[in-house]
């Protein structure tokens, strides 16, 4: 056997047998050498072909690149065979599967031999280059890099679908489910170009549908999405976090659709809007000590469906209490947010007395006002810069104060769910720096840290921790009377769990605090959480750990429709005591 550069592989009989070989012949010599008589082959024996007929030679003819015997082997066809129209048919899809040749063709010749089978194969052009259009996700180079098909190759089809797959697999796996390959376009002479059409899904628009009060643009607003991206798996798991920490929503669902263009995808949001954003509480009451009370609420979340913020407080009894706020998250553009309270107490104030260790009545009057901007660097990560005002005037000692400061913050949020995390963290930084714009001005320094951490460590349930630490300083600390009101207070639901909120167990310009929390999760609408809660306040060093208080229990959270979330904790102090706690939302 032989291989020419002309494709030509022959099969013969050898030259000292002058005569073609005769297999009766053969089988007869050997019966009588065996005694077996006159032997006579079955047809299963010796197939019935005659010599002229059976396949003696192969050529290749055409092939400029690929090598013939390359060929002659993907072909599959075998010498002695007789090349019969399934075989030759057989073969011809052998070699076309190679993907390389454009067109295959096949010449059967008779000889005195046998017979010469001849492929005549055209090859597919070269490739100039290859080029990807419609992308905007990945660098062209890089997703060629990943490719079979390179520049100065024959066209391979076999190649080109795997390069098909790659590309849309490349996609897949950074999130562009809507991405595919929608054309490839061969080079139809050596040099010219492999081309490649992607279609990424196009976000063409954002549509809202089922929100009966809030605008669409605030909820567009919030997304990372944008029109003119391709539709990205990641991001859209961002949206709808984000969407869902307005808080405004019980349900969300976005679906795809296709747009007006092959490459482009619209986006709709199926909003379920909570039944009410707004609260109006009022009430009152009596007791001997106090005397009558009035109080009356109204709280107003996403007024008039933009986002912005209204509540109203008015206490009237022993303690005259009235203060606004209004808070708009996008003032500007980019969540610079701006909130604004107003406040005015006047009449006796609850306050914890350290000398004595009880509680007594404080006759005080305090107006103020303050105005925070909030700049985020990020979604995750901004700043807060706040100023405030304060006028406060201490009937029972005849001492009076003002405050005017600047406070300085830093927040950084991942939670996934702001308002009921399962996983993720909330830290945040505050130093606040008072000015002495008049005699009367009190000079302080307070900083603040707290860090929050959530692990979700089932579906559904998560550990959350805190740590928070407070100090407070003046070149009059000491002085109980203008401080008392500016001091940490240690003890109750908000702070250590087991003591009662009016009767601190520790007072001080210090604090540290730490608390832990188990929380299962059943659904929307109730949670079951076990706590313990560590921590002092105190005016000597934070390093005496001895001064520190533990608490610990069990609690539940509900959400009430039209009230909102609420806590209820059953909390056994260190001294024996046990509490029952009721506030709003969870303790941190």
């Amino acid at each position: 056997m032989g291989v020419t550069t002309s494709g030509v592989v022959s099969l013969a009989p050898t030259a000292n047998s002058g005569t073609p070989l005769n297999l009766k012949s053969v089988l007869k010599s050997v019966s009588s050498l065996l005694g077996t008589g006159n032997m006579t082959p079955t047809r299963s024996a010796v197939s019935s072909v005659a010599p002229s007929d059976v396949l003696v030679s192969v050529r290749v003819t055409g092939n400029r690149t690929v090598g013939s015997q390359f060929v002659i082997d993907s072909s599959m066809i075998r010498l002695g065979e007789e090349p019969n129209p399934f075989r030759i048919g057989r073969a011809v899809k052998n070699i076309q599967s190679l993907g390389i040749f454009k067109d295959v063709r096949t010449e059967v010749v008779k000889t005195s031999a046998g017979k010469v089978l001849t492929f005549k194969v055209t090859e597919n052009a070269k490739i100039g280059e290859v080029r990807l259009q419609g992308v905007s996700a990945f660098s062209s180079d890089h997703l060629i890099s990943m490719l079979g098909s390179r520049s100065g190759d024959l066209l391979n089809l076999v190649q080109v679908r795997k390069d098909l797959k790659v590309l849309e697999q490349a996609y897949r796996d950074a999130g562009y489910d809507e991405a595919k390959v929608v054309s490839f376009s061969a080079p139809s002479g050596d040099g010219e170009p492999l081309i490649f059409e992607m279609s990424e899904g196009i976000l063409e628009r954002v549509e809202v549908t089922g929100n009966t009060r809030t605008k669409d643009y605030v909820i567009i607003r919030e997304m990372v999405s944008k029109p003119g991206q391709p539709i990205n798996k990641a991001r859209l798991r961002q949206d709808f976090q984000r969407i869902q920490n307005l808080g405004y929503f019980t349900a969300i669902n976005p679906l795809t659709r296709a747009g007006t263009s092959p490459n482009s995808t619209i986006l709709t949001w199926e909003i379920e809007e909570r039944e009410n954003a707004g609260t109006f509480t009022m009430g009152g009451g009596f007791s001997p000590t106090a005397g009558f009370s009035f109080f009356s609420d109204i709280y107003w979340d996403n007024l008039f469906g933009t986002g912005q913020l209204v509540s109203a407080k008015a206490q009237l009894g022993r303690l005259t209490t009235y203060e606004l706020k209004y808070s708009n998250p996008w003032m500007w553009d980019e969540r610079k947010s701006v909130t604004a309270r107003t406040w005015l107490r006047d009449g006796q104030v609850d306050q914890f007395l350290p000398n004595s260790n009880s509680v007594g009545y404080r006759n005080e009057r305090s107006r103020g006002v303050s105005l925070e901007m909030g700049w985020p660097f990020s979604y995750e990560f901004g700043s807060v810069h706040s100023v405030k005002y304060e006028s406060v005037q201490l009937r029972d000692v005849n001492k009076s104060y003002t405050l005017t400061s600047y406070t300085f913050g830093l927040n950084y949020d991942t939670r996934d769910v702001r308002f009921n995390p399962l996983s993720g963290m909330y830290d945040t930084f505050r130093i606040e720096k008072s000015f002495s714009l008049s005699p009367s001005s009190l000079d302080l320094t307070r900083v603040d840290i707290d860090l929050r951490t959530f692990f979700k460590v089932a579906e559904q349930q998560t550990f959350a921790t805190r740590i928070a630490l407070g100090y407070l300083t003046s070149p009059i600390i000491s002085d109980e009377d203008l401080f008392l009101r500016e001091y940490y207070r240690v003890g109750g639901s908000n702070s250590v769990r087991g003591w009662n909120d009016y009767y601190p167990f520790s007072v001080g310009n210090k604090q540290l605090l730490s608390s832990v929390e188990y929380r299962y999760v059943f659904n929307d609408m109730f949670q079951a959480v076990a706590f313990v809660d560590a921590g002092f306040a105190t005016k000597a060093s934070l390093f005496d750990l001895s001064q520190a208080r533990i608490g610990k229990g069990v609690g539940v959270r509900f959400t009430v429709p039209m009230l909102g979330p609420i806590r209820l904790d059953w909390a056994l102090g260190d001294t024996g005591e046990s509490y029952i706690h009721v506030s709003m939302g969870h303790a941190f």
